[in-house]
């Protein structure tokens, strides 16, 4: 019997370099996102030069080039000075006070043991890295939404350190969440004092040109026609111009002409992969779910339970074995991920707090 994978390797030929249409690729340039490069670019340029520059929150709908445009920078501030200490976390993976730290301890060189140290005493371990070195730090925090309940504390401890302890960090919060600000803690809201950026969905000329240039890394020359790219790039726009739509499909309808033995990405493949694909925003929702906390998995439950829409007060009723607050405290996380919404109401001659699940 013939090995599956010499069969498979036998129809290959149709991608040059797969991993350009990976979520991860980061191009050498960002169609649609210049503007804002060259704003981010400006706020951080102090940090060039060894001094403080402004912290900066970045919002925008999923898929608009936020991440990419900051790893974009990130680089670029990287080969150009060794000057700033330059650290990227993800918050969907480091969503707690002392994980933010510790990932920044480690990318700045600290061994931080793998029992754990308190937050406390992490953070001291930062700033004297800093110190020594005689470095400013850009910390890139993206999907800064994932720190709640507590843990935006952080927030607090790194916009504070050069007034409390001459250790300059420029903050870059990245999230989908453009009132994420707005709920943040009057007091870390005042310590940040952020310039606000705004990333608008692509347009479709705008997708047109991102694909094209993914499809140019991505295939075999030729193998990638115009009109199969415009399908893929109307099925982003129509879905409100998320390019990791676009790039998704894209990648599915290569992947589909290869398993069929083509030599191109036909348009009949654009529109299979189009017809499979789940729009970025249903793989978060996933996501989010998936990654709840026990207390949000249960609150959801409830509210499930209820129908999907609900009082506070009729809610605090089915979850009877938490405290009030608790419920609350996980209501606000689930509220921040925008797996559910809440309205203040008139009802029986008093306001009332609904909650619903989003659609």
């Amino acid at each position: 019997m013939p090995n599956v994978f010499a069969s498979v390797q036998e129809r290959q030929g149709i991608f040059r370099r797969e991993e350009a249409l990976s979520p991860d690729f980061i191009p050498e340039t960002l169609p649609g996102r210049e503007a804002q490069e060259r704003e981010i670019a400006s706020l951080l340029s102090p940090a060039a030069s060894g001094k403080r520059s402004r912290n900066i929150f970045i919002s925008g709908p999923p898929g608009t080039g936020k991440t990419a445009t900051c790893r974009h920078v990130l680089a670029q501030l990287q080969e150009y000075s060794s000057k700033p200490a330059c650290v990227f976390v993800n918050c969907w993976h480091h969503d707690t006070r002392q994980s933010v730290l510790s990932e920044i301890a480690q990318k700045l060189g600290q061994a931080i043991p793998r029992r754990g140290v308190a937050a406390d005493e992490v953070y001291d371990r930062v700033l004297g890295q800093l110190k020594r070195d005689r470095q400013v730090c850009v910390v890139f925090l993206d999907e800064a939404d994932k720190l709640s309940n507590g843990e935006e504390k952080v927030l607090y401890d790194l916009g504070r350190a050069g007034e409390a302890h001459g250790v300059f960090i420029a903050i870059v919060m990245v999230s989908n969440d453009e009132g994420l600000l707005a709920r943040t803690d009057a007091r870390i809201r005042s310590s940040l004092s952020p310039a606000c950026i705004e990333f608008k969905a692509y347009k479709p000329t705008e997708l047109k040109a991102i694909l094209a240039k993914r499809a140019e890394a991505a295939f075999a020359p030729g193998a990638c026609p115009p009109e199969s790219i415009a399908l893929c790039a109307a099925h982003a726009s129509m879905l409100g111009g998320d390019a990791r739509i676009a790039i998704s499909a894209l990648y599915a309808a290569g992947k589909s002409a290869e398993a069929k033995g083509h030599r191109i990405v036909e348009e009949d493949d654009a529109r299979e992969a189009i017809g499979k694909s789940m729009t970025s925003a249903q793989e978060k929702l996933e996501r989010d779910r998936e990654e709840l906390i026990t207390g949000e998995k249960k609150v959801l439950a409830a509210l499930e339970q209820a129908g999907g829409e609900t009082t506070s007060g009729d809610l605090y009723a089915l979850l009877s074995g938490m405290s009030p607050r608790s419920v609350r405290n996980y209501l606000a996380g689930l509220e921040g991920r925008k797996i559910i919404e809440t309205q203040m109401v008139q009802k029986e001659g008093q306001m009332v707090r609904i909650v619903r699940l989003r659609e």
